[in-house]
């Protein structure tokens, strides 16, 4: 019995043993496991739970034009930021932080008053706000303990994004965060190779997540951001920007635009007036900074007459030995179109009709080339999407649907309405005029380099496709020298170099409806025709009311200026003797006068008030009397400009009636004046003071009427 309980105590007492070994086995196996497999991996998570990280921000990369200019950089700037649970008087230390950093004192306390070791107190101060927050920090050192009120108030250092040119290129360089993201333009179109890798450092905290005096620190240096070098040239950039505000006072112009293209798609300028500082970006409009000129359409013109030329030639639909019936007018299906100035040029070739701007001469082109060949070259030179340029906000040209368009709309394409293009397209397609056929694709970036400066990146020119043929585009540059050297873009010479160009007028859309009294004025031209180098486009938006809206007036002369700054500036020698032609230099403010009013005046008295003001005159039709003119009076014009007036007896009637004016003792020109501005014309008989009218004063007239005035020189006094 005692055997049997003997043994089996001894089997309890060795499964009891084995067990104990097999469980201790077991806890070693796992503590080796978790201390020699995994231990590193859990120490770094317990770390990671007791390290409170501050983020350490990179330096962005520089932004430099193609001459290593810098246009965006970034500097150190000192941020405030405190330790709650370290702060012995909350109210004190907001009140003088408030006080120092022009902040919200019961705003500053609340976020003072937090359960949490880091707060920021204001990121990216100034350098008044850093000396007077250090200035307060070492006399705050200096009291006893107890009495401290910024202990747990540091100062670190963060990346500012600064542009040291101010509105220069603004538009397209855009604006960064503050948090070092890029928000606009190259900033965010290139965030990836601008921003770099953020470091930190990071502190070990207790529970609540108070820091610990004398704990572990960490510290990952940041890396900074990649440098963007771009396409821009600093210089042309600035004689762009000088071009465009100068213009837009000048026209008192809603908004103005200068663009300059290589032959290559590299944009070396790109100007709008208004503008903003992007320093201070949060002082302007929205409307300011964005850039117009890639994201809004508009009715080109006759600039899109070179598109239409192009197609026509390229696809020998025409030659330049055809001619063309223009008299000054076309019906098209219901509609009638006319030339911009109402006049017919005859029997013209292709030259002239491009010289002359020819609306009636272009629908003939169009309708030669038809439909499906115009629309494969609005295609081809992508005038019906966007471009494809390395900026982010590109708008697309609006082109009536292929399926739906008619002959009218295919008229009124071929001069440049019914269709919108976005400036940078139009521009684009001029330079693939140039070039020998070739579309490229319009870029600003050309390199990005690692911070020490070694390149990491080409950023090659971008051939989309050839559009044209060598010879057609040799063709339709010469022809579009004709329009400077002596047609509608005389104004655009530079004297000493062949240039090529087109100017244009278009009416704008304004709420669904085209305007007859809202404009845009633009010239898109390159240079020199031999040896094309660049191209520029000028678009002057809604010129003011007190100034010709011509592109030939306004905007050819502003090329002219600009290209000559431009040539001369990139040391093109001239091939062409001088010969002294306007253009190429600024208009002195005295070589401008104000057109003044000739309706209702006798043309022989029309022609001298033109001349004396320093005009040249131009009348259609051969009735005695003035009965329409253009520009209108009070423009402003360069002396020596043809003003054009109409002299036809038949006119134009509006509805309502109007009251005949009381004229007696008026002089001629008075008399015309008060009557042009009724809407009445002006029958004069005799010369001398108005001694009788027909109608009588108060008689009630359609507008457009005749008043017969007889004028009489008054008796010498006894």
């Amino acid at each position: 019995m005692y055997t049997v309980l003997g043994i089996n105590y001894r089997k309890r007492m060795l499964l009891l043993f084995v067990s104990s070994l097999l469980t201790c086995s077991l806890l070693i196996g796992r503590l080796a496991f978790i201390q020699l497999v995994r231990g590193e991996e859990l120490r770094r998570s317990a770390l990671a739970v007791r390290m409170h990280e501050i983020q350490v921000q990179p330096k962005r990369g520089k932004i430099l034009d193609r001459n290593g200019q810098p246009l965006a950089i970034s500097v150190n700037v000192d941020t405030v930021f405190a330790s709650p649970f370290m702060l012995k008087n909350k109210p004190a230390t907001a009140h003088l932080l408030a006080t120092l950093l022009s902040l919200d004192e019961e705003k500053l306390l609340a976020k003072l008053d937090q359960n949490v070791g880091f707060v920021y107190v204001k990121r990216k101060i100034s350098d008044t706000e850093s000396k007077a927050v250090r200035q307060a920090l070492k006399d705050d050192s200096q009291k006893p303990a107890d009495q401290r009120i910024l202990a747990g108030v540091e100062l670190t250092q963060e990346g500012q994004r600064f542009y040291p040119n101010k509105q220069l290129a603004a538009s397209v360089l855009g604006i960064a965060g503050i948090d070092n993201q890029g928000l606009e333009g190259l900033e965010v179109e290139y965030d990836e190779d601008l921003k770099g890798r953020p470091g930190f450092i990071a502190t070990e905290t207790d529970s609540r997540g108070r820091w610990i005096n004398g704990a572990a620190h960490q510290y990952q240096a940041p890396e900074d951001g990649n440098t963007l070098v771009t396409t821009l040239d600093a210089n042309v950039q600035l004689i762009a920007e000088r071009g465009v505000e100068q213009v837009r006072l000048a026209t008192e112009a809603k908004r103005v635009a200068i663009i300059v293209e290589d032959m290559k798609g590299g944009i070396l300028a790109f100007a709008q007036s208004p503008t903003f500082d992007p320093n201070h970006y949060t002082d302007y409009k929205a409307a300011d900074r964005r850039p117009w000129p890639l994201a809004d359409t508009l009715y080109p013109g006759s600039v899109f007459k070179m598109v239409t030329a192009a197609a026509a030639l390229n696809e020998g639909a025409v030659s330049p030995a055809d001619h063309f019936n223009d008299p000054g007018f076309i019906k098209v299906g219901d509609h009638t179109f006319h030339n911009w100035d109402n006049y017919g040029t005859g029997s013209p070739d292709l030259a002239t009709v491009i010289e002359k701007s020819s609306n009636v001469g272009f629908v003939q082109i169009g309708l030669r080339v038809g439909l499906d060949r115009f629309y494969k070259y609005i295609d081809a030179f992508s005038l019906d999407k966007p471009t494809g340029i390395d900026l982010p906000g590109e708008g697309r040209g609006l082109v009536p649907p292929r399926k739906s368009a008619t002959l009218v709309d295919l008229a009124a394409m071929s001069f440049g309405q019914t269709l919108t293009v976005t400036p940078i397209a139009m521009i684009n397609a001029a330079t693939a005029i140039a070039n020998g056929g070739e579309l490229m694709r319009p870029h600003f970036g050309m390199e990005v380099r690692n911070p020490d400066g070694q390149v990491l990146r080409k950023l090659e020119p971008d051939p989309v496709r050839p559009v044209l043929s060598r010879e057609t585009s040799a063709t339709l540059a010469a022809m579009l020298e004709n329009v400077i050297s002596r047609g509608t873009g005389k104004m655009a010479h530079v004297d000493g170099y062949r240039l090529a160009g087109k100017t244009g007028t278009a009416q704008k859309n304004v709420n669904g409806r085209v305007s007859s009294d809202k404009h845009t004025a633009a010239f898109v031209g390159f240079g020199p025709v031999d040896k094309p180098q660049i191209a520029v486009a000028i678009v002057i938006d809604e010129p003011g009311p007190s100034v010709p809206y011509y592109g030939g007036q306004i905007a050819a002369p502003v090329f002219g200026v600009v290209m000559g700054d431009l040539l001369r500036y990139l040391e093109i020698p001239p091939t062409e003797p001088k010969i002294g032609k306007p253009g190429g230099q600024p208009l002195p403010v005295e070589e401008m006068a104000e057109v003044p009013s000739l309706v209702n005046l006798p043309v022989d008295e029309a022609r001298r008030v033109a001349v004396d003001a320093g005009f040249q005159l131009r009348v259609d039709g051969a009735y005695p009397v003035v009965t329409g003119q253009v520009p209108p009076a009070g423009a402003r014009l360069p002396r020596g400009s043809t003003l054009i007036v109409e002299a036809t007896e038949e006119g134009t009637a509006l509805s309502g009636e109007v009251r005949v004016p009381d004229l007696t003792g008026k002089t001629l020109r008075e008399s015309a004046g008060i009557l042009a501005g009724m809407n009445l014309r002006l029958a004069p008989e005799g010369t001398g003071l108005a001694a009788g009218q027909d109608p009588a004063p108060g008689t009630l007239v359609a507008p457009g009427s005749s008043v017969r005035v007889t004028f009489r020189t008054p008796a010498a006094s006894p």
